[in-house]
C-alpha cells in the first residue's frame, strides 16, 4: 500500500522516543515498502527517517549510506516539498561532515521557514533554527534542536518538552 511507509515511519519514531525496541525494524519496513513506489514524496521523507533512526539506534554505517542516497536524489529532485525528517537530515549531514553536500542538496530550493531551519543548522547555527523551529509551532523540531546544542539551558527547555509528551528517550 502506498501509505505504508508512513505508517512504519512514524511508528519507528514513536517508538525511538519512547525508547521501546522496534525501531530500526519499523524503520527498515518502510523502506522495503518506499523503494517500490519509486516517488520522491515517499521514498524521500522514508530515507530521511530511516537515517535518523538508524543513526540514534548506533548503526551509524547504514545511516550514511542512507542519508548519501537521499543527498543524491535530493540533488535531482529539488523541489518545494520538506520531507518529515528534514531537520533530523541536516543534524546527519553535521554528524558525518557532509553540511556542503547537504546545503548544495538545496541549492535549487526556494526559501521557506523548513529550508531556513536546515540550513541554520547545516552552518551551524542551531539556535536560530530552534527560533525559527519555535515560530512555526514545530515544537518536536524545536526540541531535537534544543537538545542537539549540548548548552545546559536549552537541554533543559527540550528535556522539559519531551518529558511533557512521554518521549523518556531523551
Amino acid at each position: 500500500h502506498y501509505m505504508a511507509p508512513q505508517s512504519y515511519y512514524f511508528r519507528s519514531l514513536v517508538k525511538l522516543a519512547r525508547g521501546e525496541a522496534g525501531a530500526v525494524e519499523d524503520a527498515e519496513n518502510a523502506l522495503v515498502h518506499a523503494r517500490p513506489a519509486a516517488d520522491p514524496q515517499v521514498v524521500d521523507p522514508t530515507l530521511s527517517v530511516a537515517a535518523h533512526v538508524l543513526f540514534a539506534c548506533g548503526e551509524r554505517e547504514r545511516a550514511r549510506e542512507l542519508l548519501l542516497e537521499l543527498l543524491r536524489v535530493s540533488h535531482h529532485t529539488a523541489s518545494t516539498r520538506v520531507p518529515v525528517g528534514f531537520g533530523e537530515t541536516a543534524w546527519l549531514a553535521a554528524e558525518f561532515g557532509l553540511e556542503s553536500d547537504f546545503l548544495a542538496a538545496l541549492l535549487d530550493t526556494p526559501a521557506t521557514p523548513w529550508i531556513e531551519a536546515a540550513r541554520a543548522i547545516a552552518v551551524g547555527e542551531p539556535l536560530r533554527a530552534a527560533e525559527l523551529y519555535a515560530r512555526m509551532g514545530a515544537q518536536p523540531e524545536e526540541a531535537y534542536t534544543r537538545l542537539r546544542t549540548g548548552r545546559p539551558d536549552e537541554v533543559e527547555r527540550a528535556l522539559r518538552f519531551f518529558r511533557s509528551v512521554a518521549a523518556t528517550r531523551y
